[in-house]
């Protein structure tokens, strides 16, 4: 036979849950258990500068201001701003400096990405901080030089999808390419 009995419900005035225990529904009930009381417990919200600068320590290697706090996953330091999780060093830009460019990034000029000193950060495009990088596309295009070692500059030539080629390696292996297929010629 199936249970008939109506369901009882929270007896706090406008909450309208199912009763867990001792007339509370489970939220209510976990409240008066962690609180002691029924209402919404107030969190403590510290202010931004009591979170910030004690996690800052000013005397890092080469003038750098490093960051104690939290480090995300791309090594950058990470704080909670109006609860949104932020960099650190565009928070520390924004209060000393001011706002960033619509469309700019900040550059570590010192490399170190949990730094915020913002005497070591600049504002610059998104192409002008990866060709500052160290991944290897940056770091070939920075490069004057062929894997042969000749001068780019006077022997270069750009292909469609933006990537140089030395004329003069071109010229090598077309060499070599024509001397083989007249050997296997012949």
């Amino acid at each position: 036979m199936a249970n008939t009995r109506p369901k009882s419900l929270c007896t706090v005035e406008g909450c309208g849950k199912p009763h867990l225990s001792r007339g509370w529904c489970s939220m209510h009930y976990s409240r008066m258990r962690n609180h002691g009381t029924l209402a919404d417990p107030v969190k403590k919200v510290w202010p931004l500068a009591d979170r910030l600068w004690p996690r800052i320590d000013k005397n890092g290697a080469g003038g750098c201001w490093i960051w104690t706090g939290a480090i995300n996953a791309q090594g950058y330091g990470a704080i909670g701003v109006d609860g949104k999780v932020k960099r650190v060093h565009r928070v520390v830009y924004m209060l000393l400096v001011g706002d960033i460019p619509d469309g700019l990034h900040l550059d570590h000029l010192c490399r170190r990405r949990h730094c915020c000193n913002p005497d070591h950060l600049e504002p610059v495009t998104n192409r002008q901080n990866w060709e500052r990088g160290f991944s290897p596309g940056a770091v070939t295009i920075r490069d004057d030089r062929c894997a042969r070692g000749h001068v780019y500059s006077e022997n270069a030539r750009l292909r469609p999808n933006g990537a140089r080629t030395c004329r003069l390696c071109e010229d090598i292996t077309n060499s070599a390419r024509k001397a083989a297929k007249k050997e296997g010629g012949q």
